[in-house]
């Protein structure tokens, strides 16, 4: 009889300490999902502060490119306007020479 009872101690004790492992494991898995969603939260941030960045630096190459292609637009026109100045001046040269 007293081993009879000291058995149903053993198993309610066991049952239990198997019962507080099984809460204390989901316990843990939970704190470790908690965890890992921050630190997703913080790797997305991350992600769209460099996306963001990007984004800046991709328009101000579009902006430089612009002022580049700008700036090449009046500098052939300038270029344009002075061969034409050259040859005027080279017509010139040859109706002086021949009159």
């Amino acid at each position: 009889m007293l081993v009879s009872n000291f058995e149903n101690g053993a198993f309610w004790i066991l049952a239990i300490l198997v019962i507080g492992c099984l809460a204390l494991l989901h316990y843990l898995l939970f704190r470790e999902y908690v965890e890992q969603k921050k630190n997703q939260i913080q790797r997305y941030k991350d992600f769209e502060k460099l996306i963001n960045l990007e984004i800046n630096r991709s328009q101000s190459l579009s902006h430089a490119i612009y002022q580049h292609q700008d700036i090449r637009e009046k500098t052939d026109e300038k270029l344009e306007v002075i061969k034409l100045q050259v040859e005027g001046m080279k017509l010139r040269e040859e109706k002086g020479k021949i009159d």
